[in-house]
């Protein structure tokens, strides 16, 4: 087999790998944390079940376009779908949204289409990954028009130039994307104070935590006034991602250097569905350095709690005397 030809293979089934991956960081807004992970997850589907499938292909002369999209969202589908009915067995009672989704263990309409909704999704990006597979197969001349592979004999044609060799390109091309995969948590890690794991430690327990009960106007006029409150301390200000369009779904984080953080978070998302879930509004405070004096802020956060009459109770630490 060409070098080149061979170079073609790689690529494909690392853009097999790349395209679930690219499309999974998109809905979920460009997060990052599982990037890696979506990454091995999507290539191991694509060498354990893709390469069977594909052998089979080969050996009758049927790898083409159909097949390779056919055989990617059966891919994207199968274990999706297998996983989700293994959730739901011995399941008594489910929601999404606030909607039941199980009840009694018996799946209901929207469970049922719930479930159809997830597996079209996960085939369709299964597709999407045997296209771009099949496209550089193509591309790399690894594979003519008639659906037969290139003459699999090695042969060494120089001079070995980029422009007759457009297998190499890819393989290189695809291979630099990977290595931005595996580079990019680390690139787009948040090394600011709102950090609180930005020094490599992998829990943190806060010093004080207020769990609230307020309403929807509460809450507004509760975040407007830490915002000011931070500002007057010297902290940073982040208003955080907007869990529900239909409510309120604040999470906001001020701090301070060296590591002062204080966070206003609401879950009222999370306990519609989790009526067990404790105080879905609450304000945490936690230091990343022993050194910091935290006391100040707290009795303030406190302070203008009591002054707006806003209901609170401590659920963790306490809040320190004026001296």
């Amino acid at each position: 087999m060409r070098p080149d030809h061979f170079a073609g293979y790689v690529a494909a089934w690392l853009i097999a790998a790349l395209v679930p991956t690219v499309i999974g960081w998109f809905l979920f807004d460009g997060h990052t944390g599982g990037v890696q992970f979506t990454f091995f997850i999507a290539l191991a589907h694509a060498l354990l079940l893709g390469l069977p499938f594909f052998k089979s292909f080969s050996a009758r002369g049927r790898v083409n376009l159909a097949n390779c999209v056919g055989m990617g969202a059966i891919i994207g589908a199968a274990p999706t779908g297998f996983l989700s009915l293994l959730s739901a067995f011995g399941t008594t009672s489910a929601s999404r949204g606030g909607i039941a989704t199980i009840v009694n263990g018996v799946p209901t309409l929207a469970g049922v289409l719930d479930l159809i909704g997830i597996i079209a999704s996960a085939s369709a990006i299964g597709a999407a990954a045997g296209l771009g597979f099949w496209l550089t197969l193509r591309a790399s001349g690894a594979y003519g028009p008639d659906c037969r592979p290139a003459v699999r004999d090695f042969v060494f044609e120089p001079p070995l130039t980029l422009g007759r060799r457009p297998g190499i390109i890819l393989a290189a091309g695809t291979a630099l994307a990977v290595l931005f995969v595996m580079a990019l948590p680390t690139i787009t890690k948040d090394r600011s104070c709102h950090n609180l794991f930005r020094d490599g430690r992998t829990s943190a327990a806060p010093a004080l935590v207020l769990d609230l009960q307020v309403d929807d106007g509460e809450l507004s006029a509760v975040a407007a006034a830490l915002e000011g409150l931070a500002q007057s301390h010297g902290m940073s200000v982040r208003w955080g991602s907007r869990w529900n369009a239909q409510a309120p779904a604040y999470d906001i984080s001020f701090c301070r250097e060296p590591g002062l953080v204080v966070k206003l978070q609401d879950r009222r998302w999370v306990s519609a569905n989790l009526p067990t879930f404790p105080a879905p509004t609450s304000i945490s405070l936690f230091t990343t350095d022993a050194s910091i004096a935290w006391q100040p802020a707290a009795r303030d956060i406190a302070t203008q709690l009591e002054q707006r009459g806003v209901r609170f109770k401590v659920s963790r630490g306490n809040i320190p005397a004026a001296p």
